[in-house]
């Protein structure tokens, strides 16, 4: 990769894998687990945030609930997860917006606070993985949400001279849009994912829509196609 290409970063969840009402019945049951009430979609993408130790204290978990189940907890979850995921699609716009950057020269990569395998083997099943470059996500659950994923960016930028200003960050929550201003990238929060319109429009990105369909313009507007 040349430092002149363009590129985006894409994240993985919410943004590009259709895989929120999955998360959100796995959660459900932890907090059945824990003898609390489910909560609905909406209350769920308000109070997520990462590590998901952080998402449980927002839905009301306590500390001493956390220390005695998180560890539980995350391997129930990616169990479930892991069984679930087999239906999970790509978000709507997702594949063209792929391709139509790639037909203009643009690489891509995947950042994830996912385990690097799963989403390598779902890009695998959705026929994708050709398209990306590289995946930055964790290799293994021992060292999950250790930093945040902007160090893998950053490291990764600097191992192959990428600037910032050749780059557009992709996500559907605060994290993209913070990691974005630290390394210079424009940055898309898309809001039909795990964050709700009210927590990504107080972190302010560049560009706030609705879905992966309204991404084209942008694209052309920011240079990364004609």
């Amino acid at each position: 990769m040349r430092a002149v290409d363009k590129f985006i970063v894409w994240d993985w969840n919410g943004t590009l894998q259709d895989d929120l009402p999955i998360s959100l019945a796995v959660v459900n049951q932890n907090m059945r687990t824990l003898g609390r009430p489910p909560v609905d979609a909406d209350t769920y993408r308000d109070c997520f945030d990462v590590p998901i130790s952080r998402m449980y204290k927002n839905l009301g978990v306590s500390d001493n609930e956390l220390s005695r189940f998180l560890d539980r907890m995350q391997d129930e979850y990616l169990r479930i997860y892991d069984d679930m995921v087999a239906s999970a699609g790509f978000k709507k716009g997702a594949v063209e917006a792929i391709d139509f950057a790639s037909a203009h020269g643009v690489s891509h990569v995947v950042l994830s606070n996912h385990l690097k395998d799963a989403v390598l083997k779902d890009l695998t099943r959705l026929k994708k993985l050709e398209a990306f470059r590289d995946v930055l996500a964790w290799p293994d659950q021992k060292t999950q949400f250790s930093h945040s994923k902007g160090i893998f960016l950053a490291s990764y930028m600097m191992q192959h001279s990428l600037s910032g200003k050749n780059g557009m960050i992709v996500g559907d929550t605060e994290e993209e849009v913070r990691i974005s201003r630290s390394l210079g990238l424009v940055s898309v929060a898309v809001m039909d994912g795990y964050s709700s319109r009210a927590v990504l429009e107080k972190a302010k990105p560049d560009y706030l829509i609705e879905d992966l369909t309204e991404l084209k313009p942008i694209l052309r507007q920011r240079g990364f196609a004609a």
